[in-house]
């Protein structure tokens, strides 16, 4: 993806934080936004049903998930109000796929649900970068 992107992922309550040259924003990502993400090969496979049983669990109780880790591929964003921030460039799902797809199939059944769901995004990142950093939060799994 470029800067043209048609549809950006929009971030809100968004704050930037640059320190030692990178950057990391966090915020919540506009629902709309979770079927623009992309995964790369590193990913496991989607949990059976089964599995995401706990996960449906919160989302039926209204409990907070923990955030997804993504990380764009450029540097290509733009706040384009206060807390509200368009990501550009190819931006790829590091940590939360399993939540990703949960969310999107409980908001299916439930389509008036209110779901905030947390990011923790990572600026011009590769494709190497995102695989280690999945390897290391998923070590213990």
């Amino acid at each position: 993806m470029n800067a043209d992107r048609v549809n950006p992922i929009i971030i809100e309550s968004c704050a930037i934080d640059v320190h030692e040259g990178n950057t990391i924003l966090r915020g919540v990502i506009a629902i709309e936004s979770l079927h623009d993400l992309q995964v790369d090969d590193y990913q496991r496979e989607e949990l059976t049903a089964k599995q995401r049983e706990s996960i449906e669990v919160a989302l039926t109780k209204g409990e907070p998930l923990p955030d997804l880790e993504l990380g764009m591929r450029g540097e290509h964003f733009r706040e384009v109000k206060p807390g509200r921030v368009h990501l550009r460039d190819a931006t790829y799902i590091i940590d939360g796929l399993q939540r990703r797809q949960t969310v999107l199939r409980f908001l299916s059944g439930n389509p008036t649900a209110s779901i905030r769901l947390g990011v923790k995004v990572y600026i011009n990142t590769t494709k190497l970068w995102e695989k280690e950093r999945f390897h290391v939060l998923n070590a213990k799994r």
